[in-house]
């Protein structure tokens, strides 16, 4: 029924929860490297988790293909180290668990996540949770299948009735760079951050770049970190997947950037597919280099979670 190329992909974080999932009937697709590019490099992803959809057991030769594949996709992240809010990435560990039925992918080390005894405990819940949501997930139209059909390149970019698809093809002010905030906003934010005054470090934000503040919801649910909805100028926070105090920071900074992009109208692309990957790139970025200012100035948010 399935080829050797077909696989199922779990993203799970430092706890075993498992926050995305990708099924998939050929590895090598240009979807499935977007969606491993998007979905691992996320602050909350530790692990990937990978079944062969056919369950045959993953050999040694199998393992190092996939982890290969993974690797080179990730080639970036790995040579430039990652922040996730709790350690800089710079390697990509393998190992087969569960009788040689699934493959783990891990950051840095190979650490079993806090709330499991032994890895194949780990493994099985997991897995029940992906027999759960596959039904879900391969229905046309699924939330899956719209990232998908995004990281593919499948959309019509012509359709006008989309109205994000609109939004992005319709943007007019060339995009020609950012400063991060100074030194003392930096410190500012962290502070409001650390009180949980979400609107606050917002707002300090939005006034250091001149615009208006987005709205901050966090009373939401589902999968996702952090969204940013540009119709009613909203910043997304999931707080029940984000409860680490580190892993706050950067995301709401992500949500920012959003904002930021949207209120100024920026265009990063005449191509509204490119432009939408070219903004979740430059928000990451973004994120990244305040993060690494705030190490540089000494203030370490791992401290005080």
């Amino acid at each position: 029924m399935y080829t050797d190329d077909a696989y199922v992909l779990a993203f799970a974080d430092e706890y075993g929860t498992i926050h995305d999932m990708h099924i998939t009937d050929e590895l090598n697709s240009g979807g499935t490297w977007e969606y491993i590019d998007f979905k691992f490099t996320l602050p909350h992803s530790c692990y990937i988790l990978i079944w062969r959809r056919d369950r045959k057991k993953i050999d040694r030769k199998n393992a190092q293909a996939i982890a290969k594949y993974v690797r080179d996709d990730l080639e970036d992240f790995i040579d430039e180290g990652k922040f996730n809010g709790s350690s800089w990435h710079q390697k990509i560990r393998q190992k087969i668990a569960d009788n040689n039925n699934c493959l783990i992918l891990a950051w840095d080390e190979m650490i079993l996540p806090e709330d499991y005894d032994t890895w194949e405990e780990f493994v099985q819940d997991a897995y029940k949770i992906i027999k759960e949501k596959s039904e879900d997930i391969i229905k046309p139209g699924s939330r899956h299948d719209q990232e998908l059909a995004i990281y593919k390149g499948k959309i019509n970019f012509d359709n006008q009735d989309n109205p994000i698809l609109a939004a992005y093809g319709t943007r007019t002010n060339k995009y020609t760079g950012y400063k991060i905030p100074s030194d003392d906003i930096i410190r500012k934010y962290v502070t409001e951050m650390l009180l949980e005054n979400y609107d606050d470090a917002n707002i300090l934000l939005s006034e250091y770049y001149g615009i208006f503040p987005a709205k901050i919801d966090t009373e939401i649910n589902g999968d996702m970190i952090v969204e940013y909805d540009f119709v009613n100028h909203k910043i997304l926070l999931n707080l029940e997947n984000i409860m680490d105090f580190e892993l706050k920071i950067p995301a709401l900074f992500l949500g920012f950037f959003k904002h930021l992009s949207c209120v100024n109208n920026w265009s990063f692309d005449s191509d509204p597919y490119k432009n939408i990957l070219l903004e979740k790139t430059t928000a990451e970025k973004f994120s990244y280099e305040i993060i690494q200012r705030m190490l540089e100035i000494g203030i370490d948010p791992r401290k005080n979670s």
